[in-house]
């Protein structure tokens, strides 16, 4: 089953739950679906807010770094290894390169609000 709409077996929808009258199964609801796309802008600068928290204590600090240094490599585009594997996971729920681009962009995103958090950059 994949995560757009559930599956019908005998009359119960993949979720447990009743096909609805009329043969129409339901779709997903408001959290299977995510946050629509204009909700997702800043995402990066939430991501960089955690990040931040996490350098600031000093056990964490030095693998916070390594990940952050990482990801440029692992995610900052499209056909980054990260990427691809996060697109292949949606599939085919999503269009793999809405997937892979969106992954970059995050990263983009996330990227330019840590360098404008850190003093000097």
């Amino acid at each position: 089953m994949g995560l757009g709409r559930p599956e019908v077996v005998g009359g119960q929808t993949g979720r447990g739950g009743a096909e609805k009258p009329g043969g129409r199964v339901p779709g997903p609801t408001k959290n299977e679906r995510g946050p629509s796309p204009g909700r997702c802008r800043g995402t990066g600068r939430a991501f960089a807010a955690g990040l931040n928290r996490l350098r600031r204590t000093e056990v964490l600090r030095s693998v916070t770094e390594t990940a952050i240094a990482a990801l440029p490599e692992l995610l900052g585009r499209a056909d980054s290894p990260a990427s691809l594997m996060a697109a292949d996971a949606a599939a085919p729920a999503e269009p793999a390169e809405v997937i892979a681009a969106s992954c970059a962009a995050l990263v983009a995103e996330l990227l330019e609000a840590l360098d404008e958090s850190v003093p000097g950059h």
